[in-house]
Formats: C-alpha cells, structure tokens, sequence
C-alpha cells in the first residue's frame, strides 16, 4: 500500500491513511524503543489505531482470525466516523481495509473500494464468513484484485465484472532499478566477490526461508541475505544477514545479490518478485498458479517449495553455468506501469457511473 499511496501523491491526490497497529507490536515498540510510526513523503496526516490480535487457530466454536480482523474494523472505523474529511474510502484485503471501507462507505453515502491481495483462498470460507464476503462485496463500489485467481473467486461471490479492476502489484520504478553490484556490496560491508542469494518475506512457514537455508546448506560457497521478520529465523555459516531492513534500503540489498529465491506457498500477488525482478535479478519461485500466472514472460524460474534437493540444483545452474540468463550480466529490469495512476483513474470512472 505504500507505493500505491506515494503513486497517488503524485498525481496530487490528498490522502490520508488510517493504519491500525496491534497492541502486541506498540507494545513491543515500546519495550525495545522501536519506532513502528509511519512516515510517507506527501502525506500528514497518518493515524495509527490499537487493535487486538489473536493466533490465526480456532479455539473450540470460536475463530481467532476473525476476532482479531473485526478488531481491527472496529478500531479503523473509530477514526473513519470521528472525521468527515473524506470522498472516497478505499481498503486493502477484503476482511479488513475493504470490510472498514464499506462500512464508512454505508455510513457516509460515499464510494467505496476494496483493494483484495489475500494468499488464502476464498473458496475455503465457513459459510458465515462467506455471507460477510458477499455483503461487503455488494456494499463496495468497486474491487481491484491483484490476481486473476482472486478475480475469478470474487466473481464467485456474486460481484459483478463491470466492478472489478484486475490490477497486479508492481514495483516502483522511481525506487527499484539497476545499480551497481560491487558499489552497493561495498556499502552494506558484503564481500565484493561472494555469490549471494537474496530472499525477502516474513520468516514464516508459508514464505519458506528455512526451506530456501536448508538448499544452500547443500551448496559450497553460495550465502543467503533474509530481508524480513518472523519467528524462523535463518541462522548459521551461510547466513550474511537475517533481519528487517528499511525500504529505502530495500533495492540495496536487492542489487548487491545475484538471484532472489522465494519458495513460496501461496501468494496473493507477490511484490518481493517484481521488485527482484525491476533490479534485474533472476528469480526462482514456486510452481504455483498464482506465481506462474503474474509472471509469464519474465526471467522467472519455478520450482517444488518443499524440494530444497531442487532449489539447490537451480541455484547451482545459475552459478556454474548461468542457465538462468543470457549472459553474465543482470538482466533488464522491469519497469512497471504507475498501478496508482491505473488505479485512480479507474476509481473516477467508476464513481462517475
């Protein structure tokens, strides 16, 4: 959602955004003195709610996650209904940002759209939670799904296809692009001659950083930079670095690697992919359908997420034989089309209608 809101600054929009935060995370930011405040160029006015969260598990009758995203609404609705300065509601995943939209939206007689990025299937849905898809999806003036697996599950829901925008994330140009190796190396203290492999994601189970660590345990010579947080945190000789790093310095990192390696399980619509890929690094992903459908004709090689026998081999290709690319040189990077003005001019249509 950054991108989209600084994409929409330009285009000299006002925007203000409402970004609830756990009381677990102000808590923790508060005990290790870290800052979790948002900061985006353009934009003054940015709040930051309390929320409760619970375990995405189900104790007995009750679903935590559904708890914890009508926590989240409540909390965002607070600030929404305390300040009228507004036209348009616009959120992001349908049972928080765009579920807070609608009801803002319902309340204010204002449009309203719901920007739907979720990994999970909706076709797995308990039928209560499927009756709320469908009201929220109603309510809404329009939907922009990041995948075409994603628009199709909509449409199941009973949205109409003249309210949906098939709208894919993208990487900000003006941020990641090529730079040099050996420079950007020298600036994060990386050795200039290593082979590194860069993964970026939450160290969770589903975005598989010890899958990826477990492959280059298979491979002499050949380190892992882990850009993220989590719970599985990749340790070990092969690790140059396992962390958080900013977003400023986000195409940095990107540049001072050689390949990004992300063994995913699912995705909604994957922005550690398209930014690899705008810095011109060769990418091995998974051979899922969501994967296989947003990249197509790009330098983008799929494999099994749970075969790290396979992801090493892949990897090792690269090194050894630069079966990946053309030659030893970075590949062009992408260049992605501005999805916050594509977006926004949709948005203007839609409410003209």
């Amino acid at each position: 959602m950054e991108n989209l809101v600084r994409q929409w600054c330009e285009c000299e929009l006002s925007v203000k955004v409402v970004a609830p935060i756990s009381l677990v995370n102000h808590l923790k930011s508060l005990k290790y003195r870290k800052d979790r405040s948002l900061s985006l160029q353009g934009i003054n006015r940015i709040h930051r709610p309390k929320y409760l969260t619970f375990s995405n598990k189900k104790l007995g009758p009750f679903d935590l996650s559904s708890i914890s995203q009508n926590s989240f609404v409540k909390s965002a609705n607070k600030v929404l209904m305390n300040d009228i300065d507004h036209e348009i509601f616009y959120g992001k995943f349908l049972f928080s940002g765009a579920y807070s939209a609608a009801l803002a939206g319902m309340k204010y007689n204002l449009p309203s759209f719901g920007d739907i990025g979720e990994s999970i299937s909706f076709q797995s849905l308990t039928k209560e939670r499927r009756e709320l898809a469908k009201w929220i999806i109603q309510e809404l003036t329009g939907i922009v799904c990041v995948s075409s697996r994603l628009r199709d599950e909509i449409l199941a829901l009973g949205a109409s296809p003249e309210k949906i925008l098939l709208a894919p994330n993208e990487a900000d140009p003006k941020r990641f692009k090529k730079l040099d190796r050996a420079e950007c190396r020298r600036t994060l203290n990386l050795p200039i001659d290593a082979k590194i492999v860069a993964f970026t994601g939450h160290f969770i189970e589903r975005k598989g950083p010890l899958r990826l660590l477990k492959a280059l345990n298979q491979l002499d010579n050949v380190y892992g930079i882990f850009m993220g947080r989590g719970k599985q945190v990749p340790t070990g000789e092969k690790v140059l670095h396992a962390g958080p790093v900013s977003n400023s310095q986000l195409p940095v990192w990107l540049n001072a690697s050689d390949i990004f390696v992300l063994p995913t399980l699912s995705e909604g619509s994957c922005n550690a992919v398209t930014e690899a890929l705008a810095c011109g690094l060769p990418v091995i992903t998974s051979d899922i359908d969501d994967m296989k459908s947003q990249f197509t004709n790009q330098k983008v090689f799929f494999i099994d997420p749970y075969d790290s026998t396979q992801i090493a081999n892949l990897i090792m290709n690269y090194f050894e034989y630069d079966a990946l690319s053309c030659n030893n040189e970075k590949g062009n990077g992408i260049v992605g089309q501005a999805r916050g003005a594509k977006i926004a001019t949709w948005i203007g249509n839609q409410v003209r209608k």
